[in-house]
């Protein structure tokens, strides 16, 4: 069974992201997280998703990430929803798509 990340930072912006297709996970500063990811099947791009974190969960959002990518047996992951408040895990507090790398 696939598996998706969501993410939307708005509500004409949002992004479904296979898990397989999850490269890495860059931590920028300790508020701010990068998820990279692979292009779509048959196009040649990659991505990012840029997640706020709330300061000193970074470990603990990086371990939801992780065991929701390897153990969820939903499909439909939320990674971070902006216009829901629906978050992965409460030390992510928004999104942005920062789209093609």
């Amino acid at each position: 069974m696939d598996r998706y990340l969501y993410c939307s930072d708005a509500a004409t912006d949002a992004q479904l992201v296979r898990v397989d297709k999850v490269v890495g996970l860059d931590v920028q500063s300790a508020t701010s997280l990068f998820v990279a990811h692979e292009g779509l099947d048959g196009i040649d791009n990659a991505g990012l998703l840029k997640l706020t974190i709330t300061s000193g969960q970074m470990l603990n959002v990086q371990k939801a990430i992780v065991n929701a990518m390897n153990y969820s047996t939903d499909p439909f992951i939320v990674l971070a929803d902006d216009q829901t408040g629906e978050y992965l895990h409460s030390g992510i507090t928004g999104v942005t798509a920062v789209g093609v790398i």
